[in-house]
Formats: C-alpha cells, sequence, structure tokens
C-alpha cells in the first residue's frame, strides 16, 4: 500500500509504504483515521499549518461492487475542533486510486496559492493565482479545459474554504461534498486551492466477480424511495414520525411539508446523477425556472434545512439556497442552521439585521454574506453555536456541529447516537433512525446502547472499504462478510464488530487527548428523551470508558 506524502511549504512529493499495523484498517476513514493518529499531535488547531488533510479512498473504490464510490478525507474540524472523517460520492476516488496511490498527506502551507497535479510519477505544484478568489464553479470549468480532464478528476475549494468559513465543503464534479465540520477552511488555510488526479493504474476487481452478480440483482430488485424520488422521500417519513425540524427546531412537524417533500420535488426534476457502480442514481438534477437554474440537489438535508427549519415553502428558492451553496463550497445543512440561528435572534431582537421566517430571498442574501464573510455573515461564519451564543439565543448543536434532519423527539435512539457520535451531530454515523421510524418504541432510548454500538461499527467498517451507506436498504450482513472476506481473509460478524470497534476506539482517545468528555456527549435540552443519562452509561459500560467517556 503506497502513500504520497506531499508537503506544501517544500513542494515535495515522497511515496511511502504503509506498514502492517496502519494497513489493517483497509482504507477510506479507517486508515485516514490510523495515519493521522499518528501523524498529529492533538493539541494542533485546526487552521494550523501543522494540520493535515489526508484524502484516502477504500477497498472497493473504484470496483465493480454497487455502492462502492465513497472516498474520505480526514483532518482536525475548525467547526467541531474534533477529529473528523467527510466522505464523498462520485468519482474522484477512483480517478485518484488510478494513480497507483491508496492515500495523499497534505501537510504544510504553501507561501501562495497552489494546486496539485498528481499522477502515477507523483506531484506537481502549479500556480493557482488565476484561480484564486473563484468560486467551485468558475474553477471547476477552468482546471477542465487547463488541464484536459474531466470533471471527475477535479476536486476544490470555493470562496468559502478560502475565507475560511468554519463549515466550508471540499468540492468535487461541481456538486458532490465533503460535507460537514468545514474541511474546506482547512484546505483553504494551506492556499490549496484544488487537486487534479489523473492516472492509468488500473484497479482490480476480479476478486469479486462471484459476489457482484447477486448484489446487482438485489439492487436491481429492491424497493426503496431512493430510486423513485432521491433522499427527498425521506422528508415525508420524517415529518410522519414528528422528527422534522422546524422554525430552527422549536418544533418537529412542519405544516407545510407537502409542498417541499418528494413528490413536490419531481415536478422541478428533469433528470438523475449517480456515482460510480451504483444504479440507485439517487441524485436529482433539478431546475427553477423561477431563478433560471438548474443543479443537482437539494438532498433531503437541504429540504430541511432551507425549508422546514427556516419556514421557506417554496421550493424555487431551496434550489436555488442549495445552488449558491454549491456554488461557493458551502455545507447546506450548517448553513441554513446558521440562518436559522439568525432568524431567531432576529424576531427576538438580538440583532440589527432584519429576516423573517420564511423569506427565501433573504435566505440568498445571507448565503453570499456567508460565503464572503461579509456584514452578518462574518458572524455566522463561524457557526450556528458560536452565533447563539453571541446573541443569547437556543443553539441546536453537538460538539459545535447542527442537528441533522432526523429530530431525538421522534427517534429517542438517533437522539443518542447524535450525542456519542465522535465527530459531532451526525445521522449517517450509526443511522439508528432506519431502525427507529414507524416503530412504537422509537421515543423510548432505553436499550438503544446496543444497537446505536452495533451499527457505529459496522458504518465505521463502510466507510473504511468505501460503500454507501443507503447500501443497508439492500444489503444483508451476510453481504457485507462477503464483500469483507474478499478484502481481508474470512471474515465474521465479530470480527467486522471488531474492526469497527478499533476505529471509533481511536477517534475516540484523539477527541479526549483534545479535552472532549463526557460533558460534550449531549443534547439540547428540549431534545433529551428521559432516561439519557442513564442509556449513556450503558452505552460507556458496553464500550469498556470509564463515566467521563473516555477509555481506560
Amino acid at each position: 500500500m503506497k502513500i504520497l506524502r506531499v508537503n506544501l511549504r517544500r513542494e515535495t512529493g515522497d511515496v511511502e509504504e504503509v506498514d502492517p499495523e496502519v494497513s489493517s484498517f483497509i482504507g477510506g476513514r479507517g486508515l485516514g483515521v490510523a495515519l493521522f493518529t499518528r501523524e498529529v499531535e492533538p493539541s494542533v488547531e485546526p487552521l494550523h499549518q501543522e494540520n493535515k488533510l489526508i484524502f484516502t479512498p477504500g477497498a472497493l473504490t473504484g470496483s465493480s461492487i454497487p455502492f462502492s464510490a465513497r472516498h474520505s478525507t480526514t483532518s482536525i474540524s475548525p467547526l467541531t475542533e474534533t477529529i473528523f472523517s467527510s466522505n464523498a460520492g462520485g468519482n474522484f476516488g477512483c480517478e485518484l486510486l488510478r494513480t497507483g496511490y491508496s492515500g495523499v498527506i497534505i501537510e504544510g502551507r504553501a507561501s501562495s496559492p497552489l494546486y496539485l497535479w498528481i499522477d502515477e510519477s507523483g506531484v506537481e505544484f502549479r500556480d493557482a493565482s488565476h484561480l484564486w478568489g473563484s468560486d467551485v464553479f468558475s474553477t471547476t470549468m477552468r482546471l477542465k479545459m487547463e488541464c484536459k480532464v474531466r470533471f471527475r478528476n477535479i476536486l476544490v475549494i470555493g470562496t468559502a474554504g478560502e475565507r475560511g468559513v468554519y463549515f466550508a465543503n471540499i468540492m468535487t464534479q461541481l456538486h458532490r461534498a465533503f460535507g460537514r465540520g468545514g474541511l474546506g477552511a482547512v484546505m483553504g488555510s494551506k492556499n490549496l486551492k484544488a487537486i487534479v488526479a489523473t492516472g492509468n493504474t488500473s484497479i482490480p476487481s476480479d476478486q469479486y466477480r462471484d459476489i457482484e452478480a447477486g448484489l446487482w440483482k438485489k439492487v436491481v430488485d429492491g424497493v426503496a424511495g431512493l430510486k423513485l424520488m432521491g433522499t427527498s422521500s425521506i422528508l415525508q417519513v420524517a415529518n410522519d414520525n414528528n422528527a422534522l425540524p422546524t422554525r430552527n427546531y422549536s418544533t418537529t412537524v412542519y405544516e407545510d411539508a407537502k409542498m417541499i417533500n418528494g413528490e413536490a420535488l419531481r415536478e422541478y426534476t428533469i433528470n438523475r446523477s449517480t456515482c460510480h457502480s451504483c444504479l440507485i442514481a439517487c441524485k436529482r438534477v433539478t431546475k427553477s425556472k423561477k431563478h433560471g437554474i438548474i443543479t443537482e440537489g437539494p438532498e433531503y438535508e437541504t429540504l430541511m434545512s432551507f425549508g422546514s427549519n427556516l419556514c421557506v415553502n417554496d421550493l424555487d428558492d431551496i434550489i436555488k439556497s442549495n445552488y449558491l451553496c454549491n456554488r461557493y463550497g458551502l455545507d447546506t445543512l450548517s448553513t441554513g442552521a446558521a440562518i436559522a440561528t439568525l432568524m431567531e435572534a432576529s424576531e427576538n431582537g438580538r440583532v440589527q439585521y432584519e429576516i423573517e421566517w420564511g423569506d427565501g430571498e433573504k435566505v440568498h442574501e445571507v448565503i453570499e454574506l456567508i460565503a464572503k464573510r461579509e456584514g452578518i455573515g462574518a458572524e455566522l461564519a463561524c457557526g450556528a453555536r458560536a452565533f447563539a451564543e453571541r446573541c443569547r439565543v437556543p443553539s441546536y448543536t453537538v460538539k459545535g456541529m447542527d442537528l441533522p434532519g432526523h429530530d431525538a423527539r421522534g427517534a429517542a435512539g438517533q437522539g443518542l447516537s447524535y450525542a456519542v457520535s465522535n465527530r459531532g451531530a451526525d445521522h449517517l454515523y450509526s443511522m439508528e433512525y432506519i431502525e427507529e421510524y414507524g416503530d412504537p418504541g422509537r421515543n423510548n432510548i432505553s436499550g438503544k446502547a446496543e444497537r446505536v454500538i452495533y451499527n457505529e461499527n459496522r458504518n465505521a467498517v463502510l466507510d473504511s472499504i468505501s460503500l454507501c451507506k443507503f447500501s443497508v436498504r439492500f444489503y444483508t450482513l451476510e453481504d457485507y462478510l462477503k464483500v469483507l472476506s474478499k478484502i481481508t481473509g474470512d471474515a465474521s460478524e465479530e470480527y467486522m464488530q471488531r474492526l469497527g470497534s478499533r476505529i471509533v476506539q481511536m477517534e475516540r482517545e484523539f477527541n479526549c487527548k483534545r479535552g472532549f468528555n463526557r460533558e460534550d456527549d449531549t443534547l439540547p435540552e428540549i431534545m433529551k428523551p428521559a432516561g439519557f443519562e442513564e442509556e449513556l452509561d450503558r452505552y460507556y459500560a458496553l464500550r469498556g470508558w470509564k463515566e467521563n467517556g473516555c477509555p481506560s
């Protein structure tokens, strides 16, 4: 397993072999976390040059196995200040693997803006001064022409990453994001505008031939709303389960949900987009005639964040909000949450800036201000928690990260998952909501710790072999073990759980060294289910951790 180490300050690129202990974490999130915790001191600040970015495709990335397009980036988040692994779909991970490297470590800070050209021969450092200041779309188009590559070969930051917005994304293929946590700001702090990866190294997949046909059949035959409406299908389900954040998380049912749900979005959908080796094509390409734009999305979390949580029921306005975030490289969920906090502060007279609930047009103005760190946007750019504290309004975050669209008041086990997640409130860390929606016991947290742990461990492995987590709607445990056995040898359920637990444990140990403890494993009071502290104790005991939430 070869890793390319890129030092931006010295402009050097060295190829290194990964030792067996680190390579046992396979790839993706596991490999990224194993490398990062060895490479970076826990005391490092997120935007300091000593922080690093580690890009790691997974063992399955680029293979013929369905759902195998994911790839990871690991760093310290400026939004949460935790160790943070983010992953994206699309095709960039495949192109990175074709250069012959299983990962790229980015360290140091360039003296002036540059971008990287990576191929089998190593890395070339190219001037990016002509790109600095450009948004995601402009930068990607210019690099496509300049480098004579496809969109899939290009990874960039936009205006938000350059300006150090704490929830800036790293973007690829125009609309795909390494989202949440602000790793785009880390990339911007290094004066790194983009990475172009291209190569001809083959990605072996012959070992999967005997199982891939069966997996493809499951995907073709499976019935899921994802096929019909993409992730927008989730909105009505969340609303029906009293779990749809509305009006800055003050309630969990939106009376206008049918105006922005998956069925409504179908009227704006003109095409579908997909990732490598995926027939689901859950990405919707939408058109707003009102604003004269075509974009990819919005996903469910974006419909919630710019729709119900802001009381905006106009899909044209939500589509434009999504478009602007992709253009500037902003996380849609955190951007919407920051604006929801602003709306509440404005309503209570805590800020001079005036914006009313449901004003979609004004939302677009604020997005521009956040991306450019101008006016009220400069205050919002550090995230909803910091802004809420300054304005003395409620903050709906865990470890600084805004709560997603599956409210704990409608899914208590998901609330526990938010609280204990090592990267802050994250619906994908265990995906407990999938088990809870429609379950009469969804509001009871008692006894949920075991399942949260099981799903956390499983998802850590999926992030490492780099399977999209939507695969859980189509694959069984047996399917996962067949795939994992092709990578590691005969793999049992116990082995899968042990590997996932090791990854979660590494993250937790790193965070504890940064000062995190039980006080950070919590929820906003209005979202805490009865028995929360008792179930948190059980979670720690089952993990073998101390009462303060740190490993022994």
